[in-house]
C-alpha cells in the first residue's frame, strides 16, 4: 500500500566521508558551501550548489569533477555528477533531498524527507551496505513541520495582514481574537505552535 501522510518522515542524516566529488574538492578550502537543491540518479545525480565567494578558479574546478556544469550567478552552479553512495539510495527509495551541508569528519548533512516509515527503514539498512559511518541526528513525522494547519495558515496571515507583526503594532491580540470569534488563549496557542513550525524549519536553512 501507499504511504499516507501520517507516515511521511523527514530526518537529517549525517554520512561520513561518502563519495561526493563536490565535498572532496571543497571540504580542505575556506569556502563556505552547501547544496541548495538535488535531483538525484542512480547512476548521475544534479546539484545546485552554492559556494560562498567562488571564484572563476574554483568553478573550473568543479566543471572537470563534473559530467555537466552551468553558472547560475557568481555564487551558485548546477552540477551533474556521477552519484555518491547517498544519492543512489535517494534516487532507488524515492527520497526527496531537501538541503545538503558539509559537516565536520569529512560528512554531509542531508535532511531528507521519505514517504513511508518502512521505505526510511530501507533506506537505513541500505546505508548500513555502503560501509559509511552516519548517524540519524533527527527523525520526525514530516507533517508536523513540513505543514502548517489550515488554522494556523488562516491566523498568522490574519495577523500579518492586519499589522500584529509591524514594528509600531496596529493589530493587538485582543482585536485578532474578536475578528476569528475565539479566546486570546487561543489565538496564542495557535500563534505559538505555527511560528514554531516556520521558526524551526528557518533555522534549519539558515543556522
Amino acid at each position: 500500500m501507499p504511504g499516507n501522510k501520517r507516515d511521511l518522515i523527514e530526518a537529517d542524516i549525517v554520512a561520513e566521508k561518502p563519495s561526493c566529488p563536490i565535498l572532496s574538492l571543497l571540504e580542505n578550502t575556506n569556502m563556505q558551501f552547501r547544496i541548495e537543491r538535488l535531483n538525484a540518479g542512480k547512476e548521475k545525480t544534479n546539484h545546485l550548489v552554492s559556494v560562498e565567494g567562488m571564484d572563476a578558479d574554483t568553478y573550473s574546478a568543479l566543471r572537470r569533477r563534473s559530467s555537466g556544469a552551468t553558472r547560475v550567478n557568481s555564487d551558485t552552479c548546477w552540477l551533474l555528477t556521477k552519484s555518491c553512495e547517498v544519492c543512489r539510495l535517494i534516487a532507488e527509495e524515492r527520497a526527496i533531498s531537501i538541503n545538503i551541508r558539509p559537516a565536520v569528519n569529512s560528512a554531509l548533512r542531508y535532511r531528507i524527507i521519505i514517504p513511508e516509515r518502512s521505505t526510511f527503514a530501507m533506506f537505513t539498512k541500505g546505508l548500513e551496505q555502503t560501509g559509511l559511518k552516519f548517524k540519524i541526528s533527527r527523525i520526525e513525522a514530516g507533517h508536523e513541520t513540513l505543514h502548517l494547519t489550515k488554522r494556523q495558515k488562516q491566523v498568522i496571515a490574519m495577523a500579518y495582514t492586519g499589522g500584529y507583526f509591524d514594528v509600531d503594532r496596529c493589530m493587538t491580540m485582543t482585536e485578532l481574537a474578536e475578528d476569528l470569534g475565539v479566546s486570546v488563549r487561543t489565538v496564542q496557542e495557535i500563534l505559538r505552535r505555527g511560528l514554531r513550525k516556520i521558526i524551526d524549519r528557518y533555522m534549519f536553512e539558515e543556522a
